[in-house]
């Protein structure tokens, strides 16, 4: 009997080594949640996509709460939530921790390896490290992490260990002495550079554009009563803030 016993404790250690063995992590994004069926399409790191099914007593959780399966769904259309999935030795889901943290942001300094970027909510700049798995959007379209500006403005996306996932960018400032206005066509030169390396470049302003002095807001034609301006951009002008040096 004794023997009998100590047989089956082995071979149950065994058939447990061997599923942890078999069974596995993986991390990427859950692009598609279909809870009638119980099943997540996810987006792997080397961008391949694999159906898998979720076990009914396997473990959720969002930003370490505990969530049905349906709050893992994607944010937006092309917003995905990023997690580190669990898989038994047939493949199926035994855990998900998902996790998806938002900030808006400003970009203060951009180096070849690394990124300075502060919380617009609470003044705090903190430093990240810039590698390919970052995405980066700029007013909807994809763009190349080498196009980042000291100035770019728009919200950092987390994921899995805080790490920062994403970049979506609406508009950027930049800012430089007036040296030209067209009335007629609403066009101004500002010089980006110094006066020894003048940098001059020339923007557009739609009807819209607000310009904003220490005075209030004013109209186009005085702004040459200015000479030094500031110019929030997104896909036109939005905001112009002049004051006199």
């Amino acid at each position: 009997m004794k023997k009998a016993i100590l047989t089956l404790i082995i071979l149950l250690n065994v058939l447990v080594l061997n599923n942890h063995v078999e069974a596995k992590e993986i991390t990427g994004q859950i692009i598609s949640v279909n809870a009638k069926q119980d099943t997540i399409l996810l987006k792997g790191n080397d961008n391949s996509i694999k159906e898998y099914r979720v076990r009914l007593n396997a473990e959720v959780s969002l930003n370490n709460r505990e969530v049905s399966l349906v709050a893992l769904r994607p944010i937006t259309p092309d917003t995905f939530q990023y997690a580190k999935v669990d898989l038994d030795s047939s493949e199926q889901v035994v855990a998900i921790a998902s996790f998806y943290r938002v900030i808006d942001i400003k970009v203060k300094e951009v180096n070849e390896e690394s990124i300075i970027l502060q919380n617009l909510n609470t003044g705090e700049e903190l430093i990240y490290s810039l590698d390919s798995e970052i995405e980066l959007i700029r007013n909807n379209f994809a763009d190349d992490l080498s196009a980042l500006r000291v100035g770019d403005k728009g919200i950092a996306i987390f994921g899995v260990e805080n790490k920062l996932n994403k970049l979506v960018l609406y508009h950027y400032e930049v800012s430089g002495m007036l040296t030209d206005i067209d009335y007629k066509s609403r066009r101004i030169t500002v010089n980006l550079g110094t006066r020894l390396k003048p940098s001059l470049k020339t923007y557009t302003l739609n009807e819209t554009t607000k310009i904003i002095t220490a005075a209030g807001e004013i109209e186009l034609e005085s702004l040459g009563e200015y000479s030094w301006i500031q110019l929030e951009i997104g896909q036109n002008i939005k905001t112009i803030v002049a004051r006199s040096i």
